[in-house]
């Protein structure tokens, strides 16, 4: 697999085999010109100040940290924007070898894909206009709750919903189309990581950010299964951390997102 994803300039549609041997000689070629391999990472860039577009570059946390691991393994990094359900089947596929897109692991997601170590912890938010606010899953009662579609605050709204007939969950493929349907009045209340909605209420000063008693997220890198690239993340990102590169990303992206957000 690790040569398949090395591929640059052949069809999608080749047999797995296909790829294997034609990528053995794609590499070779590529380190005889003095070109590093390419490894293809996937996100959903709708989601500062993790991955989101300033001006036509996509930047972030996830992808400083990305370019970072693949610059230790002598990579050269090559990033696919797309809706964040379509993540987990385009590693499936094959489409890529990696997602990184503040995505959480899940039993129902480690059945089909693998995951990273942890490499952040957050608690989830609840963004609501300001005179609305949620503090609690008590506080959902009665809520038209939206989510991004795929994701895991889709899974804790629809349990949330299985206990209390009275939350309607709504559902849409971007952070931002939330935000939109929220200050229309649509939606009550969207669901969230807390550095997002932080982000968002800087530049939507009528948004309400509370966190969520007794609910954290953790995010991962997800791998096709079986992809030798988890290990390699692994020991790449435990030396970044002693290295002092991951604090030095951390305080670059969740410090102050305003100007980066308006571009």
């Amino acid at each position: 697999m690790k040569s398949y994803f090395f591929v640059k300039f052949f069809s999608i549609f080749l047999l797995p085999l296909g790829f294997f041997l034609t990528g053995c000689s794609e590499d070779q070629s590529a380190a005889q010109e003095g070109k590093l391999p390419q490894i293809v990472m996937g996100t959903s860039a709708d989601m500062p100040p993790f991955e989101f577009y300033e001006a036509s570059e996509i930047v972030g946390y996830d992808i400083d940290i990305a370019r970072a691991v693949a610059k230790e393994l002598g990579l050269t990094l090559q990033v696919r924007d797309m809706d964040f359900s379509a993540l987990i089947p385009s590693l499936q596929s094959g489409r890529v070898a990696f997602v990184m897109a503040s995505m959480t692991p899940t039993p129902d997601r480690e059945k089909v894909i693998d995951f990273s170590e942890p490499y952040l912890v957050l608690p989830l938010a609840a963004v609501t206009l300001e005179h609305k606010t949620v503090k609690s899953e008590k506080g959902l009662a009665g809520k038209k709750v939206g989510v991004q579609l795929g994701s895991t605050h889709e899974q804790f709204a629809r349990e949330v919903a299985t206990r209390d007939k009275t939350v309607k969950v709504h559902s849409l493929n971007k952070l931002a189309e939330l935000i939109q349907e929220l200050i229309s009045g649509r939606i009550d209340v969207v669901i969230m990581e807390t550095k997002p909605a932080k982000a968002f209420q800087e530049v939507n000063p009528q948004l309400k950010v509370s966190a969520l008693a007794d609910h954290t997220v953790s995010f991962a890198i997800a791998f096709p299964k079986g992809s030798p690239w988890r290990e390699k993340f692994n020991k790449s990102i435990k030396k970044l951390n002693v290295s002092g590169t991951l604090d030095e990303i951390k305080a670059k992206w969740f410090s102050d997102y305003k100007d980066k957000l308006r571009g």
